[in-house]
């Protein structure tokens, strides 16, 4: 088990006029391992004051959290399976806008969870359309992601993972569904050596109207991303 609790002051404004707000964040992680069962969980809540433009003083009270779950099983040494489901909430006042429309909305909070210190491509599918590239505008309509998986190792040093991802927005949207796609995504690791591997992953997204709209883009109905690394991690120097 272990709890964080985070405070965080972001300067905004000019030079010459300015303001620091500052936001929190509370919460905590269960790990749980029953045999060969493995369960995860996790809660964190924000609050505190969030800036609206950095340019200019300004800010909204914050009330926003995301809680997260994920079970997997060792069948034997070679296969994992897991099945998990994230929750990120969002802005109840959150609108879109129609083509050649600004679509301001007064916000009376600010209700939607954001990663500020986020682990990128790791959560959320690896293309993480929803918090690396953000939706239109400064609010977020938030995030459910219900997944599940397998991970095969064949043999030493290979691995492979395979698993599917169901996105939907957390807030219903007006005129719109909640489900925004999706994804697929199979990825292999392979250890060439004692300090070197090489890893490789494929991704294939189907999106929806909602994501089309939310991304005031038509290029997000069917989606490819491939990858390859070589990762070479040499202890240079080691003592006691």
């Amino acid at each position: 088990m272990s709890l964080l609790f985070i405070n965080i002051g972001m300067q905004n404004g000019t030079e010459e006029d300015y303001e620091t707000t500052f936001q929190q964040l509370i919460g905590g992680y269960v790990n749980y391992k029953p045999k060969n069962l493995n369960l995860e969980a996790a809660y964190y809540h924000q609050m505190g004051k969030a800036s609206l433009d950095y340019t200019s003083k300004g800010s909204l009270t914050i009330n926003a959290w995301m809680a997260a779950a994920k079970a997997s099983y060792n069948f034997n040494d070679q296969l994992t399976g897991y099945v998990g489901y994230d929750y990120l909430s969002g802005d109840k006042e959150f609108t879109v806008p129609g083509h050649g429309q600004i679509g301001l909305a007064q916000h009376s909070k600010m209700s939607a969870f954001t990663t500020t210190f986020g682990s990128t491509h790791k959560f959320y599918g690896a293309m993480d359309f929803f918090y690396v590239s953000a939706y239109y505008g400064t609010f977020s309509p938030g995030l459910q992601n219900l997944f599940a998986g397998a991970v095969y190792k064949p043999f030493k040093g290979l691995s492979l993972d395979a698993s599917y991802h169901y996105l939907a927005t957390a807030t219903q949207l007006k005129g719109l569904e909640k489900t925004l796609g999706h994804e697929i995504e199979l990825r292999a690791s392979y250890k060439l050596m004692k300090d070197a591997s090489i890893s490789m992953g494929l991704s294939f997204m189907k999106g929806t109207e909602t994501m089309e709209v939310l991304k005031r883009s038509t290029e997000n109905k069917k989606l490819e991303w491939g990858w390859l690394m070589l990762n070479v991690s040499p202890r240079i120097f080691s003592g006691r």
